[in-house]
Protein backbone atom coordinates (compact mmCIF):
# COMPACT_ATOMS: atom_id res chain seq x y z
CA UNK A 1 0.00 0.00 0.00
CA UNK A 2 1.38 3.40 -0.94
CA UNK A 3 2.00 5.73 2.00
CA UNK A 4 0.94 9.35 1.64
CA UNK A 5 2.77 11.91 3.79
CA UNK A 6 1.36 15.33 4.64
CA UNK A 7 3.20 18.06 6.60
CA UNK A 8 1.20 20.54 8.65
CA UNK A 9 2.34 23.31 11.00
CA UNK A 10 -0.11 23.41 13.88
CA UNK A 11 -0.47 26.87 15.41
CA UNK A 12 -2.93 27.98 18.06
CA UNK A 13 -3.15 30.19 21.12
CA UNK A 14 -2.95 29.04 24.72
CA UNK A 15 -6.03 27.75 26.58
CA UNK A 16 -7.31 26.56 29.93
CA UNK A 17 -7.15 22.87 30.84
CA UNK A 18 -9.88 20.79 32.50
CA UNK A 19 -11.36 17.35 32.01
CA UNK A 20 -13.93 16.65 29.28
CA UNK A 21 -15.37 13.94 27.08
CA UNK A 22 -17.48 16.19 24.86
CA UNK A 23 -16.11 17.82 21.72
CA UNK A 24 -17.55 20.97 20.24
CA UNK A 25 -17.59 20.41 16.49
CA UNK A 26 -19.20 23.63 15.38
CA UNK A 27 -21.40 26.54 16.39
CA UNK A 28 -23.79 28.20 13.99
CA UNK A 29 -25.93 31.28 14.43
CA UNK A 30 -28.87 32.45 12.34
CA UNK A 31 -29.97 36.06 12.43
CA UNK A 32 -31.08 37.08 8.92
CA UNK A 33 -31.84 40.76 9.49
CA UNK A 34 -31.10 42.88 12.54
CA UNK A 35 -33.05 43.72 14.72
CA UNK A 36 -35.50 40.98 15.65
CA UNK A 37 -36.28 37.94 17.74
CA UNK A 38 -35.14 34.53 16.49
CA UNK A 39 -35.54 31.25 18.35
CA UNK A 40 -35.08 27.53 17.59
CA UNK A 41 -37.87 25.76 19.47
CA UNK A 42 -37.87 22.19 18.09
CA UNK A 43 -35.35 20.02 16.26
CA UNK A 44 -34.98 16.59 14.68
CA UNK A 45 -32.25 14.61 12.91
CA UNK A 46 -33.12 12.72 9.73
CA UNK A 47 -31.68 9.32 8.82
CA UNK A 48 -28.99 11.01 6.72
CA UNK A 49 -27.63 12.92 9.72
CA UNK A 50 -29.06 16.28 8.71
CA UNK A 51 -30.47 18.59 11.36
CA UNK A 52 -33.82 20.32 10.91
CA UNK A 53 -34.82 23.02 13.35
CA UNK A 54 -37.95 25.13 13.48
CA UNK A 55 -39.08 28.07 15.52
CA UNK A 56 -39.85 31.74 15.38
CA UNK A 57 -38.24 34.58 13.51
CA UNK A 58 -39.43 38.17 13.21
CA UNK A 59 -36.29 39.60 11.69
CA UNK A 60 -37.80 40.27 8.26
CA UNK A 61 -40.95 42.06 9.42
CA UNK A 62 -42.60 43.65 12.40
CA UNK A 63 -44.43 40.42 13.25
CA UNK A 64 -43.17 36.88 13.93
CA UNK A 65 -42.99 34.19 11.23
CA UNK A 66 -42.38 30.45 11.21
CA UNK A 67 -38.76 29.60 10.40
CA UNK A 68 -37.37 26.22 9.27
CA UNK A 69 -33.63 25.61 8.81
CA UNK A 70 -31.84 22.52 7.52
CA UNK A 71 -28.14 21.92 8.22
CA UNK A 72 -25.98 19.02 7.18
CA UNK A 73 -23.73 17.20 9.65
CA UNK A 74 -20.88 19.60 8.89
CA UNK A 75 -22.83 22.70 9.82
CA UNK A 76 -23.59 23.90 6.30
CA UNK A 77 -26.99 25.54 5.92
CA UNK A 78 -28.73 23.58 3.15
CA UNK A 79 -31.87 25.68 3.06
CA UNK A 80 -34.06 28.00 5.08
CA UNK A 81 -37.78 28.57 4.74
CA UNK A 82 -39.81 31.35 6.27
CA UNK A 83 -43.61 31.30 6.44
CA UNK A 84 -45.23 34.72 6.61
CA UNK A 85 -49.00 34.16 6.64
CA UNK A 86 -51.48 35.54 4.15
CA UNK A 87 -52.24 38.56 6.37
CA UNK A 88 -48.52 39.21 6.99
CA UNK A 89 -49.28 39.34 10.69
CA UNK A 90 -48.43 37.18 13.71
CA UNK A 91 -47.42 33.57 12.93
CA UNK A 92 -46.30 31.38 15.86
CA UNK A 93 -44.67 27.98 15.33
CA UNK A 94 -45.78 25.06 17.56
CA UNK A 95 -44.44 21.67 16.49
CA UNK A 96 -42.29 19.71 14.03
CA UNK A 97 -42.00 16.12 12.79
CA UNK A 98 -40.08 14.34 9.99
CA UNK A 99 -40.94 11.26 7.96
CA UNK A 100 -38.51 8.57 6.79
CA UNK A 101 -37.97 10.32 3.46
CA UNK A 102 -36.83 13.52 5.14
CA UNK A 103 -40.04 15.46 4.47
CA UNK A 104 -40.68 18.12 7.10
CA UNK A 105 -44.08 18.82 8.68
CA UNK A 106 -44.70 21.87 10.84
CA UNK A 107 -47.74 23.41 12.46
CA UNK A 108 -48.53 26.63 14.26
CA UNK A 109 -51.06 29.40 14.57
CA UNK A 110 -51.38 32.19 12.04
CA UNK A 111 -53.43 35.35 11.98
CA UNK A 112 -55.02 35.16 8.52
CA UNK A 113 -57.33 38.16 8.79
CA UNK A 114 -60.99 38.59 9.70
CA UNK A 115 -62.12 37.35 6.29
CA UNK A 116 -60.38 34.01 6.87
CA UNK A 117 -61.27 33.36 10.51
CA UNK A 118 -58.72 35.45 12.36
CA UNK A 119 -56.25 33.03 14.09
CA UNK A 120 -56.14 29.60 12.44
CA UNK A 121 -54.28 26.30 12.48
CA UNK A 122 -51.65 26.33 9.71
CA UNK A 123 -49.90 23.09 8.74
CA UNK A 124 -47.16 22.89 6.10
CA UNK A 125 -45.30 20.05 4.42
CA UNK A 126 -41.84 20.70 2.96
CA UNK A 127 -39.88 18.20 0.89
CA UNK A 128 -36.38 17.14 1.92
CA UNK A 129 -35.13 19.81 -0.49
CA UNK A 130 -37.22 22.54 1.13
CA UNK A 131 -39.97 22.71 -1.48
CA UNK A 132 -43.38 23.54 -0.01
CA UNK A 133 -45.56 20.58 -0.99
CA UNK A 134 -48.74 21.89 0.60
CA UNK A 135 -50.13 24.27 3.19
CA UNK A 136 -53.47 23.86 4.96
CA UNK A 137 -55.47 26.15 7.24
CA UNK A 138 -58.18 25.20 9.71
CA UNK A 139 -60.74 27.75 10.92
CA UNK A 140 -63.05 26.45 13.69
CA UNK A 141 -66.72 27.32 14.09
CA UNK A 142 -66.51 30.68 15.89
CA UNK A 143 -63.95 32.05 13.41
CA UNK A 144 -61.86 33.40 16.28
CA UNK A 145 -58.77 31.89 17.93
CA UNK A 146 -57.74 28.36 16.88
CA UNK A 147 -54.41 27.13 18.23
CA UNK A 148 -52.55 23.92 17.23
CA UNK A 149 -49.97 22.48 19.62
CA UNK A 150 -48.96 19.05 18.38
CA UNK A 151 -48.33 17.20 15.11
CA UNK A 152 -47.66 13.54 14.32
CA UNK A 153 -47.74 11.15 11.36
CA UNK A 154 -48.76 7.51 11.01
CA UNK A 155 -47.01 4.73 9.07
CA UNK A 156 -48.68 5.88 5.82
CA UNK A 157 -47.48 9.46 6.45
CA UNK A 158 -50.98 10.74 7.09
CA UNK A 159 -50.72 13.85 9.22
CA UNK A 160 -52.56 14.59 12.48
CA UNK A 161 -52.70 17.96 14.20
CA UNK A 162 -54.21 18.57 17.65
CA UNK A 163 -55.07 21.77 19.46
CA UNK A 164 -58.10 23.78 20.45
CA UNK A 165 -60.50 26.17 18.76
CA UNK A 166 -63.08 28.68 19.86
CA UNK A 167 -66.58 27.33 19.31
CA UNK A 168 -68.58 30.37 20.43
CA UNK A 169 -68.34 34.07 19.72
CA UNK A 170 -69.53 34.90 23.22
CA UNK A 171 -67.17 36.49 25.73
CA UNK A 172 -66.50 33.33 27.73
CA UNK A 173 -63.83 31.07 26.32
CA UNK A 174 -65.74 27.97 25.19
CA UNK A 175 -62.89 26.21 23.40
CA UNK A 176 -63.11 22.69 21.94
CA UNK A 177 -60.38 20.07 21.65
CA UNK A 178 -59.71 19.61 17.92
CA UNK A 179 -58.01 16.87 15.92
CA UNK A 180 -57.61 17.12 12.14
CA UNK A 181 -56.27 14.44 9.77
CA UNK A 182 -54.63 15.17 6.41
CA UNK A 183 -53.45 12.70 3.80
CA UNK A 184 -49.81 12.74 2.76
CA UNK A 185 -50.90 14.87 -0.21
CA UNK A 186 -52.55 17.40 2.10
CA UNK A 187 -56.19 16.43 1.59
CA UNK A 188 -58.30 17.03 4.69
CA UNK A 189 -59.71 13.59 5.56
CA UNK A 190 -61.63 14.35 8.75
CA UNK A 191 -61.93 16.61 11.79
CA UNK A 192 -62.95 15.52 15.28
CA UNK A 193 -63.71 17.71 18.26
CA UNK A 194 -64.55 17.24 21.91
CA UNK A 195 -66.56 19.59 24.12
CA UNK A 196 -67.34 18.30 27.60
CA UNK A 197 -70.24 20.65 28.29
CA UNK A 198 -71.76 23.88 27.07
CA UNK A 199 -69.91 27.09 27.94
CA UNK A 200 -66.98 25.15 29.39
CA UNK A 201 -63.66 24.84 27.60
CA UNK A 202 -61.56 21.87 26.54
CA UNK A 203 -57.97 22.29 25.42
CA UNK A 204 -56.17 19.82 23.15
CA UNK A 205 -52.41 19.75 23.61
CA UNK A 206 -50.97 16.51 22.26
CA UNK A 207 -51.48 13.84 19.61
CA UNK A 208 -49.59 10.55 19.07
CA UNK A 209 -50.12 7.51 16.85
CA UNK A 210 -49.30 3.87 17.58
CA UNK A 211 -47.99 0.96 15.49
CA UNK A 212 -51.50 0.11 14.29
CA UNK A 213 -52.20 3.67 13.13
CA UNK A 214 -54.62 4.44 15.94
CA UNK A 215 -54.32 8.00 17.13
CA UNK A 216 -54.68 9.49 20.62
CA UNK A 217 -55.52 13.09 21.49
CA UNK A 218 -54.93 14.39 25.01
CA UNK A 219 -55.69 17.64 26.77
CA UNK A 220 -57.45 19.34 29.66
CA UNK A 221 -61.21 19.45 30.28
CA UNK A 222 -63.61 20.55 32.97
CA UNK A 223 -66.44 18.15 33.76
CA UNK A 224 -67.80 18.48 37.28
CA UNK A 225 -64.14 19.05 38.14
CA UNK A 226 -60.90 19.45 36.15
CA UNK A 227 -59.62 16.36 34.33
CA UNK A 228 -57.00 15.20 31.85
CA UNK A 229 -58.87 13.86 28.81
CA UNK A 230 -57.50 11.22 26.44
CA UNK A 231 -59.42 10.00 23.37
CA UNK A 232 -58.50 7.15 21.02
CA UNK A 233 -59.60 7.21 17.37
CA UNK A 234 -59.20 4.69 14.57
CA UNK A 235 -57.84 5.64 11.17
CA UNK A 236 -61.35 6.66 9.99
CA UNK A 237 -61.92 8.99 12.93
CA UNK A 238 -64.21 6.68 14.90
CA UNK A 239 -63.88 7.11 18.65
CA UNK A 240 -62.63 3.87 20.27
CA UNK A 241 -62.53 5.06 23.87
CA UNK A 242 -62.34 8.17 26.03
CA UNK A 243 -60.78 8.48 29.49
CA UNK A 244 -60.73 11.20 32.11
CA UNK A 245 -58.19 11.44 34.94
CA UNK A 246 -59.04 13.84 37.79
CA UNK A 247 -56.73 16.66 38.74
CA UNK A 248 -56.82 19.41 41.34
CA UNK A 249 -56.44 22.47 39.14
CA UNK A 250 -58.43 24.08 36.33
CA UNK A 251 -55.24 25.72 35.01
CA UNK A 252 -54.82 24.95 31.31
CA UNK A 253 -51.98 27.20 30.13
CA UNK A 254 -49.25 24.73 31.17
CA UNK A 255 -48.69 22.37 28.26
CA UNK A 256 -49.52 18.66 28.41
CA UNK A 257 -47.46 16.09 26.46
CA UNK A 258 -47.87 12.44 25.45
CA UNK A 259 -45.95 9.60 23.79
CA UNK A 260 -46.63 6.08 22.55
CA UNK A 261 -44.17 3.34 23.55
CA UNK A 262 -43.08 0.18 21.71
CA UNK A 263 -46.15 -1.75 22.93
CA UNK A 264 -48.62 1.00 21.96
CA UNK A 265 -49.14 2.07 25.54
CA UNK A 266 -49.90 5.77 25.91
CA UNK A 267 -47.97 7.85 28.44
CA UNK A 268 -49.23 11.31 29.34
CA UNK A 269 -47.70 13.97 31.52
CA UNK A 270 -49.57 17.07 32.63
CA UNK A 271 -50.23 19.71 35.22
CA UNK A 272 -51.93 18.40 38.35
CA UNK A 273 -52.15 20.84 41.25
CA UNK A 274 -52.13 24.64 41.25
CA UNK A 275 -51.41 24.87 44.99
CA UNK A 276 -48.16 22.90 45.21
CA UNK A 277 -47.71 23.04 41.41
CA UNK A 278 -47.20 19.30 40.92
CA UNK A 279 -47.30 17.20 37.76
CA UNK A 280 -48.76 13.77 37.08
CA UNK A 281 -47.66 10.96 34.75
CA UNK A 282 -50.25 8.48 33.44
CA UNK A 283 -49.92 5.23 31.52
CA UNK A 284 -52.82 3.66 29.60
CA UNK A 285 -52.69 0.44 27.63
CA UNK A 286 -54.08 0.32 24.09
CA UNK A 287 -57.50 -0.70 25.46
CA UNK A 288 -57.76 2.37 27.67
CA UNK A 289 -56.98 0.65 30.97
CA UNK A 290 -55.11 2.95 33.35
CA UNK A 291 -52.02 0.92 34.24
CA UNK A 292 -50.65 3.42 36.72
CA UNK A 293 -50.43 7.07 37.67
CA UNK A 294 -47.68 8.90 39.53
CA UNK A 295 -47.98 12.36 41.05
CA UNK A 296 -44.67 14.11 41.68
CA UNK A 297 -44.27 16.57 44.55
CA UNK A 298 -40.66 17.61 45.09
CA UNK A 299 -38.74 17.98 48.36
CA UNK A 300 -39.92 21.54 48.98
CA UNK A 301 -43.58 20.72 48.19
CA UNK A 302 -43.53 23.76 45.98
CA UNK A 303 -43.12 24.35 42.26
CA UNK A 304 -42.49 21.27 40.08
CA UNK A 305 -42.80 21.50 36.30
CA UNK A 306 -42.37 18.73 33.73
CA UNK A 307 -41.22 19.98 30.34
CA UNK A 308 -40.03 16.83 28.54
CA UNK A 309 -41.14 13.20 28.19
CA UNK A 310 -39.73 10.15 26.39
CA UNK A 311 -39.40 6.36 26.68
CA UNK A 312 -36.80 3.74 25.75
CA UNK A 313 -36.96 0.38 24.01
CA UNK A 314 -37.33 -1.38 27.39
CA UNK A 315 -40.49 0.67 28.07
CA UNK A 316 -38.88 2.78 30.79
CA UNK A 317 -40.22 6.33 30.94
CA UNK A 318 -38.28 9.54 31.50
CA UNK A 319 -39.73 12.87 32.56
CA UNK A 320 -37.70 16.02 33.00
CA UNK A 321 -38.18 19.61 34.04
CA UNK A 322 -37.50 21.55 37.22
CA UNK A 323 -38.24 21.23 40.93
CA UNK A 324 -38.07 23.71 43.80
CA UNK A 325 -35.43 22.37 46.18
CA UNK A 326 -35.39 25.11 48.86
CA UNK A 327 -32.39 26.97 47.35
CA UNK A 328 -33.81 27.82 43.96
CA UNK A 329 -35.14 25.39 41.38
CA UNK A 330 -33.06 22.42 40.32
CA UNK A 331 -33.04 20.61 37.00
CA UNK A 332 -34.98 17.36 37.39
CA UNK A 333 -34.98 13.97 35.63
CA UNK A 334 -37.07 10.98 36.76
CA UNK A 335 -36.83 7.47 35.34
CA UNK A 336 -39.88 5.23 35.79
CA UNK A 337 -39.96 1.49 35.22
CA UNK A 338 -42.65 0.09 32.88
CA UNK A 339 -44.70 -0.66 36.01
CA UNK A 340 -44.50 2.94 37.25
CA UNK A 341 -41.86 2.42 39.92
CA UNK A 342 -39.35 5.24 40.25
CA UNK A 343 -35.97 3.77 39.28
CA UNK A 344 -34.11 6.95 40.03
CA UNK A 345 -34.51 10.70 40.47
CA UNK A 346 -31.73 13.13 39.67
CA UNK A 347 -31.53 16.77 40.60
CA UNK A 348 -28.90 19.05 39.16
CA UNK A 349 -27.78 22.28 40.79
CA UNK A 350 -24.94 24.20 39.20
CA UNK A 351 -23.60 25.05 42.65
CA UNK A 352 -24.94 28.59 42.59
CA UNK A 353 -28.28 27.94 44.31
CA UNK A 354 -30.05 29.59 41.40
CA UNK A 355 -32.64 28.26 38.95
CA UNK A 356 -31.67 25.31 36.74
CA UNK A 357 -34.15 23.62 34.40
CA UNK A 358 -34.48 20.95 31.72
CA UNK A 359 -36.50 21.77 28.59
CA UNK A 360 -35.81 18.74 26.38
CA UNK A 361 -34.43 15.22 26.65
CA UNK A 362 -33.26 12.58 24.18
CA UNK A 363 -31.83 9.06 24.34
CA UNK A 364 -29.08 7.40 22.33
CA UNK A 365 -28.87 3.78 21.18
CA UNK A 366 -27.30 2.78 24.51
CA UNK A 367 -30.12 4.38 26.53
CA UNK A 368 -27.94 7.16 27.83
CA UNK A 369 -30.02 10.21 28.70
CA UNK A 370 -29.20 13.66 27.31
CA UNK A 371 -30.89 16.70 28.76
CA UNK A 372 -30.73 20.33 27.73
CA UNK A 373 -32.01 23.43 29.46
CA UNK A 374 -30.70 26.45 31.26
CA UNK A 375 -28.71 27.46 34.29
CA UNK A 376 -29.06 30.93 35.80
CA UNK A 377 -25.91 32.89 36.47
CA UNK A 378 -26.77 35.23 39.39
CA UNK A 379 -27.82 38.74 38.47
CA UNK A 380 -26.58 38.39 34.91
CA UNK A 381 -27.96 35.84 32.45
CA UNK A 382 -28.88 32.26 31.57
CA UNK A 383 -26.51 29.79 29.94
CA UNK A 384 -27.18 26.55 28.04
CA UNK A 385 -27.05 23.53 30.35
CA UNK A 386 -26.31 20.14 28.74
CA UNK A 387 -26.20 16.94 30.82
CA UNK A 388 -25.53 13.27 30.12
CA UNK A 389 -26.62 10.44 32.43
CA UNK A 390 -26.16 6.73 31.87
CA UNK A 391 -29.03 4.27 32.17
CA UNK A 392 -28.44 3.86 35.92
CA UNK A 393 -28.59 7.60 36.52
CA UNK A 394 -24.89 8.37 36.92
CA UNK A 395 -23.90 11.82 35.69
CA UNK A 396 -21.34 11.24 32.92
CA UNK A 397 -20.63 14.85 32.06
CA UNK A 398 -22.06 18.35 32.08
CA UNK A 399 -21.50 21.17 29.64
CA UNK A 400 -22.23 24.87 30.02
CA UNK A 401 -22.39 26.98 26.86
CA UNK A 402 -22.23 30.72 27.35
CA UNK A 403 -22.28 33.86 25.28
CA UNK A 404 -22.70 37.40 26.63
CA UNK A 405 -26.23 38.12 27.85
CA UNK A 406 -29.04 35.55 27.81
CA UNK A 407 -28.80 32.04 26.31
CA UNK A 408 -31.91 29.81 26.27
CA UNK A 409 -31.73 26.19 25.04
CA UNK A 410 -34.94 24.56 23.84
CA UNK A 411 -34.04 21.40 21.99
CA UNK A 412 -31.60 18.50 21.75
CA UNK A 413 -31.31 15.78 19.09
CA UNK A 414 -28.96 12.78 19.05
CA UNK A 415 -27.97 10.93 15.89
CA UNK A 416 -27.08 7.25 15.52
CA UNK A 417 -23.41 7.96 16.27
CA UNK A 418 -24.03 9.80 19.55
CA UNK A 419 -23.40 13.21 18.01
CA UNK A 420 -25.46 15.87 19.75
CA UNK A 421 -27.25 18.86 18.26
CA UNK A 422 -28.38 21.55 20.70
CA UNK A 423 -30.43 24.55 19.64
CA UNK A 424 -31.98 27.61 21.19
CA UNK A 425 -31.32 31.32 21.09
CA UNK A 426 -28.88 33.96 22.27
CA UNK A 427 -30.38 37.30 23.26
CA UNK A 428 -27.68 39.89 22.66
CA UNK A 429 -29.94 42.92 23.17
CA UNK A 430 -33.41 43.29 24.66
CA UNK A 431 -35.90 41.72 22.23
CA UNK A 432 -33.08 40.97 19.80
CA UNK A 433 -31.80 37.44 19.50
CA UNK A 434 -30.15 34.98 17.14
CA UNK A 435 -30.72 31.26 16.72
CA UNK A 436 -27.80 29.20 18.07
CA UNK A 437 -27.06 25.64 16.94
CA UNK A 438 -24.27 23.52 18.45
CA UNK A 439 -22.90 20.16 17.37
CA UNK A 440 -20.90 17.99 19.76
CA UNK A 441 -19.18 14.66 19.27
CA UNK A 442 -18.08 12.47 22.16
CA UNK A 443 -16.22 9.38 23.16
CA UNK A 444 -16.67 7.34 26.30
CA UNK A 445 -13.49 5.44 26.98
CA UNK A 446 -9.71 5.52 27.23
CA UNK A 447 -7.34 6.95 24.68
CA UNK A 448 -7.16 3.65 22.79
CA UNK A 449 -10.86 2.86 22.74
CA UNK A 450 -12.36 2.93 19.24
CA UNK A 451 -15.89 3.54 20.38
CA UNK A 452 -17.71 3.70 17.09
CA UNK A 453 -15.44 1.85 14.71
CA UNK A 454 -17.02 -0.70 12.35
CA UNK A 455 -14.15 -1.08 9.87
CA UNK A 456 -10.42 -1.82 9.96
CA UNK A 457 -9.39 1.83 9.97
CA UNK A 458 -6.59 2.70 12.40
CA UNK A 459 -5.11 5.78 14.04
CA UNK A 460 -1.73 6.12 15.75
CA UNK A 461 0.38 9.03 16.96
CA UNK A 462 4.14 8.69 17.46
CA UNK A 463 6.04 9.89 19.34
CA UNK A 464 3.53 10.44 22.10
CA UNK A 465 4.27 12.37 24.32
CA UNK A 466 6.08 14.68 21.92
CA UNK A 467 8.09 17.90 21.94
CA UNK A 468 7.33 19.71 19.74
CA UNK A 469 6.78 17.50 16.68
CA UNK A 470 4.92 14.25 16.12
CA UNK A 471 3.45 12.17 13.31
CA UNK A 472 -0.16 11.04 12.94
CA UNK A 473 -0.59 7.80 10.99
CA UNK A 474 -3.97 6.52 9.90
CA UNK A 475 -5.33 3.89 7.54
CA UNK A 476 -8.51 4.22 5.47
CA UNK A 477 -9.94 0.97 4.09
CA UNK A 478 -12.82 2.42 2.08
CA UNK A 479 -13.18 5.56 0.02
CA UNK A 480 -14.70 8.03 2.48
CA UNK A 481 -15.08 11.66 3.39
CA UNK A 482 -12.40 11.92 6.07
CA UNK A 483 -11.80 14.56 8.72
CA UNK A 484 -8.95 14.66 11.21
CA UNK A 485 -9.49 17.07 14.10
CA UNK A 486 -7.62 18.21 17.18
CA UNK A 487 -9.42 19.19 20.39
CA UNK A 488 -8.13 20.63 23.62
CA UNK A 489 -8.98 18.97 26.91
CA UNK A 490 -12.04 21.18 27.39
CA UNK A 491 -13.52 19.69 24.21
CA UNK A 492 -12.99 22.81 22.11
CA UNK A 493 -12.13 22.21 18.47
CA UNK A 494 -8.65 23.61 17.88
CA UNK A 495 -8.10 22.75 14.23
CA UNK A 496 -9.33 20.57 11.40
CA UNK A 497 -6.23 19.04 9.83
CA UNK A 498 -7.92 17.08 7.03
CA UNK A 499 -11.36 17.52 5.46
CA UNK A 500 -11.60 15.75 2.12
CA UNK A 501 -12.53 12.56 0.30
CA UNK A 502 -9.70 10.04 0.55
CA UNK A 503 -9.05 6.75 -1.20
CA UNK A 504 -8.19 3.54 0.68
CA UNK A 505 -4.60 4.01 1.76
CA UNK A 506 -2.17 4.58 4.59
CA UNK A 507 -1.64 8.25 5.41
CA UNK A 508 0.98 10.02 7.47
CA UNK A 509 0.50 13.55 8.69
CA UNK A 510 3.20 15.56 10.44
CA UNK A 511 2.74 18.75 12.36
CA UNK A 512 4.77 21.02 14.58
CA UNK A 513 3.28 22.06 17.94
CA UNK A 514 5.92 24.65 18.74
CA UNK A 515 3.34 27.38 19.26
CA UNK A 516 1.05 25.31 21.48
CA UNK A 517 0.98 25.33 25.24
CA UNK A 518 2.05 22.12 26.90
CA UNK A 519 -0.81 19.83 27.84
CA UNK A 520 -3.22 17.12 26.78
CA UNK A 521 -5.03 17.12 23.45
CA UNK A 522 -7.24 14.68 21.57
CA UNK A 523 -6.91 13.67 17.93
CA UNK A 524 -10.15 12.45 16.34
CA UNK A 525 -10.65 10.64 13.04
CA UNK A 526 -14.06 11.11 11.39
CA UNK A 527 -15.72 9.22 8.55
CA UNK A 528 -18.69 11.01 6.96
CA UNK A 529 -19.07 13.10 10.11
CA UNK A 530 -18.93 10.12 12.46
CA UNK A 531 -16.22 9.98 15.13
CA UNK A 532 -14.69 6.53 14.63
CA UNK A 533 -11.28 6.74 16.33
CA UNK A 534 -9.72 9.02 18.92
CA UNK A 535 -6.29 9.31 20.51
CA UNK A 536 -5.08 11.21 23.53
CA UNK A 537 -1.84 13.03 22.79
CA UNK A 538 0.45 14.95 25.12
CA UNK A 539 2.70 17.88 24.29
CA UNK A 540 5.55 18.37 26.76
CA UNK A 541 7.96 21.28 26.93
Amino acid sequence: MKKIVIYILFVFASFNISSAQLYEEWVRTYNPVYPGYNSADKSAVDKFGNLIIAGRSDSNSVSPDFIVLKYNAYGNLLWSRRYDGIAHDNDYFSDLILDDSGNVYITGKSYEGSSFGHINFVTIKYSANGEMRWKKSLDWTAHKEDVPFSITIDKQNNVYVAGYGKSSSQIYENFDMILVKYSREGEELWIRSFNSQYQVSDWGYSVVSDDSDFVYMSGYSILNSPVITTIKYDTHGNQIWKRHFPRLSSEFAIKLRSISDYESNIIINGYYNSVAVDFVTLKYDRNGNLLWSSIFDGPASNIDFCKALTSDRDLNIYVAGESDNFNGRDALIIKYSPEGKINWIRYFDNGLNQDDEIRAISLDNYQNVYAVGNTLIPATHNDFLILKYNLTGDLIWKKIFSKPFDNIAYSIAVDNYQNLFVSGYHEFLTDNSEIVILRYSQFTGTENENVFIKSRNSLNVSPNPFNPKTTINYIINEKSFIELKIFNITGQLIMTLISTIQEPNEYSLSFDGSNLSAGIYFCGLYEYGKLILIKKIMLIK
